[in-house]
C-alpha cells in the first residue's frame, strides 16, 4: 500500500485561480473536471479546485518518485451503496463517493507498478481541504517502484 496526503488552503487556490484563470485549470484538471468547474456557480469554484488540488497532490505523493501529470488524474464521483449487514443498523442512504481515474501515461504507470485499487477520501473545514490517497499494489518489487523499497 502506498499512501499520500495533502492539506490545501481554499483561499490560496482561489488567489492562484484569480491570477491565472483558465491556464491554471488546464495545468491541474482533466478535461471533464474543467467542464464541471465551469458549470459551477462562482461561489463554489474555489472549494472544488482546492479539493481537486489536494486530491492530485496526495495522489502524486502516493506514486512516490514517479512524476504524474495532474490533468491525467481525474477525480470522479460514483454512487456508493453499502450492503445491509445482519444485526447492524441499516446503512446510510445512497451517497456519492470520490473515485480516482487515471489517464494516459499515469494509467500506464499505474498498470506497470501494479496498482490494483486507488482509494481517495476528501474532507474540508473552514479554509482547509484534506485529501488522503491509498494505492493498493499487487507487487512490492522495489525496482518497479523506483527503488523506494517494499511498501507496508
Amino acid at each position: 500500500m502506498r499512501l499520500g496526503c495533502d492539506l490545501a488552503s481554499i483561499s490560496r487556490i482561489q488567489s492562484v485561480f484569480s491570477k491565472h484563470g483558465s491556464k491554471f485549470l488546464g495545468r491541474i484538471l482533466h478535461a471533464t473536471e474543467i467542464e464541471t468547474v465551469e458549470a459551477l456557480p462562482e461561489a463554489e469554484r474555489a472549494r472544488f479546485l482546492a479539493m481537486r488540488w489536494a486530491a492530485k497532490e496526495a495522489t502524486y505523493k502516493a506514486f512516490g518518485s514517479w512524476r504524474v501529470p495532474f490533468p491525467e488524474i481525474q477525480v470522479d464521483k460514483v454512487r456508493h451503496v453499502a450492503p445491509q449487514v445482519p444485526g447492524l443498523p441499516p446503512p446510510c442512504a445512497d451517497r456519492m463517493a470520490p473515485q480516482l481515474v487515471f489517464h494516459g501515461s499515469t494509467a500506464a504507470l499505474a498498470h506497470y507498478i501494479g496498482v490494483t485499487d486507488a482509494q481517495l477520501t476528501l474532507s474540508h473545514e473552514g479554509d482547509s481541504v484534506l485529501a488522503v490517497v491509498g494505492l493498493r499494489l499487487e507487487s512490492t518489487n522495489p525496482d518497479q517502484f523506483g527503488g523506494s523499497g517494499p511498501s507496508i
